[in-house]
């Protein structure tokens, strides 16, 4: 995502018009759930979304970050069934989760006769 719009959308000037949060669930059931929510979006015409995976948790010896749903969410969304929906994806602004939050730019969906 270009810095321009990354801005656009942390400054509130792009709205978000959907979140979907993440916290509490497994890994696979949180993959299903952002697949369902990104199609979701898309059949509605929404083009900017929230999807807030968390941080994960701190090894406070290694002093080094373990969030399973972060770290597999870049996967998620090269996905062969997510592809088509996304145009672009960047790690959220400090005021909509940092970090522990992804925003999600959603393709236009194309209605079929």
């Amino acid at each position: 995502m270009d810095k321009r719009t990354h801005k656009r959308i942390s400054c509130g000037r792009i709205s978000i018009d959907d979140r979907l949060n993440l916290h509490g669930s497994g890994r696979l059931e949180a993959q299903k759930k952002t697949r369902e929510f990104i199609v979701s979006c898309c059949r509605r015409g929404l083009k900017t979304v929230l999807v807030i995976t968390g941080k994960g948790r701190r090894d406070w010896e290694t002093e080094k970050d373990y969030g399973i749903l972060r770290e597999s969410f870049p996967d998620w969304m090269a996905s062969e069934s997510l592809k088509p929906h996304v145009l672009d994806y960047a790690e959220a602004g400090r005021e909509h989760g940092g970090e522990g939050a992804w925003y999600v730019c959603l393709r236009r969906s194309r209605s079929r006769p």
